[in-house]
């Protein structure tokens, strides 16, 4: 399954469902999470920050983290997906 993702700017982008992508370009400030973690949902799983705003990826629903694609200080571009979460069947 897959979802569309719709930014203030106008850009789309479409990802698998589980998939939290940064809604920025900017720096990993926090990793809340670790592989294998169970998460609920809108439960707070990181942070990107750039230009001291600070925008904090929610899991979309309840399951467990299968991947974490970035590391606390890595630079993340728009739309790249930081962490992914398995849905709960």
């Amino acid at each position: 399954r897959q979802i569309q993702s719709s930014f203030g700017d106008g850009r789309q982008q479409r990802h698998r469902i589980g998939e939290l992508a940064s809604p920025m370009a900017g720096v990993v400030s926090q990793i809340l999470v670790s592989n294998g973690d169970s998460v609920l949902p809108f439960q707070p799983v990181a942070t990107v920050e750039a230009m001291k705003v600070i925008a904090t990826l929610e899991s979309p629903c309840k399951g467990t983290v299968t991947r974490i694609n970035a590391a606390i200080g890595e630079f993340v571009e728009h739309g790249q997906v930081v962490i992914e979460v398995k849905p709960d069947e």
